[in-house]
């Protein structure tokens, strides 16, 4: 994603009811979505769900791994949503802080219980930053964290 973001993504950013983060096979992108609607008696048309993906830059740090930067090609499955992007103040931020051209990066964190000290067996700890680069300086946001479980619901999965 050599030339960064336009007008169209940061819309669709800040007007999306849904927003998800999406890390498969290779390929990185943030899905912006508008949920589709049954027709009422003042709008009689019945819309479905419209949806708009960026692709983007994404890093895997593996906490239970060394070196724990894992390479590009790494197999992976990651997966997080902010399910209601409009009432979300912290992704209304991000959206109004984006300029058109700033490069995204998705920056998954896998294993961290490890640096946790957790006591519960089989937990896990991932994470979700969203780097955004304009004019050669980085900007850092926090998405999300789960703790809970290494189960189907943990954000970042082997592929």
């Amino acid at each position: 994603m050599a030339e960064g973001i336009n007008k169209a993504d940061i819309a669709a950013f800040k007007k999306a009811e849904a927003i998800s983060f999406h890390t498969y096979e290779g390929r990185s992108y943030i899905r912006a979505t508008i949920r589709g609607r049954e027709p009422t008696d003042t709008n009689p048309f019945r819309t479905s769900d419209q949806c708009r993906e960026t692709d983007c830059e994404h890093v895997l740090r593996d906490y239970s791994e060394h070196p724990n930067i894992l390479p590009q090609d790494a197999k992976f499955r990651a997966f997080e949503m902010i399910h209601s992007a409009q009432w979300c103040d912290q992704w209304q931020t991000i959206a109004n802080v984006l300029r058109e051209g700033d490069l995204l990066t998705l920056k998954w964190g896998r294993n961290a219980r490890k640096c946790l000290n957790y006591d519960v067996p089989n937990y896990v700890g991932d994470s979700l930053h969203l780097s955004v680069w304009r004019s050669g300086k980085k900007l850092a946001f926090l998405i999300d964290i789960y703790v809970g479980p290494d189960n189907s619901a943990r954000m970042i999965r082997a592929a």
